[in-house]
């Protein structure tokens, strides 16, 4: 018999009845005790993920600003099959379009028009894997709050002027330039 001091009535009872169930029945009180602890692991861990990705999230808008705005031809996602018809006869969006935005919207700091597509890119005998290629404008680097980490911008000439120049990223870097700083 198990008995419960400090307690009294009905609670005594209630307490005495389930341990003396979990001592009678051990293998179903540890099972039960494991599916509580798991189930409560479980919780723990989605709700650990989720506020994971909110702030990851959270942290890629904070860097694109509460001031920026994307225009884009159609929304972001994946296509299964090829992009329908409705979607590629969407003009898209020009300097010109830029440059009206400037001129007519004061409170605009910046404009960057891109354009962006997929390529394996190459450089003398190496081709690096399928990267994402952007074709930019004067304020890109403005508008995305990013910065050039090593080597400088494009100049307004060479922009306006269509110079065979670009900027790459730390990994096509690596794979075009190993060893290369």
């Amino acid at each position: 018999m198990v008995t419960v001091p400090g307690i009294s009535g009905w609670r005594r009872e209630v307490i005495r009845l389930a341990l003396g169930s979990l001592i009678a029945h051990k293998l179903r009180g540890a099972l039960t005790i494991l599916g509580i602890v798991i189930g409560i692991t479980s919780v723990v861990a989605m709700i650990s993920l989720i506020e994971g990705l909110n702030r990851s999230m959270q942290g890629q808008l904070d860097a694109l600003g509460s001031d920026t705005i994307r225009i884009r031809r159609w929304d972001p996602g994946v296509f299964v099959g090829e992009i329908p018809d409705s979607l590629l006869k969407r003009k898209l969006f020009t300097e010109k379009d830029a440059e009206g935005i400037r001129e007519t919207a004061a409170a605009v700091r910046a404009v960057a028009v891109t354009n962006r597509t997929r390529q394996r890119l190459r450089y003398g005998d190496k081709e690096t894997r399928l990267a994402e290629v952007f074709g930019i404008g004067p304020s890109f680097l403005t508008v995305t709050a990013q910065e050039v980490a090593d080597g400088r911008e494009f100049t307004e000439a060479e922009i306006r002027g269509g110079s065979r120049v670009t900027m790459i990223g730390s990994d096509i870097q690596d794979e075009l330039f190993p060893g290369i700083d």
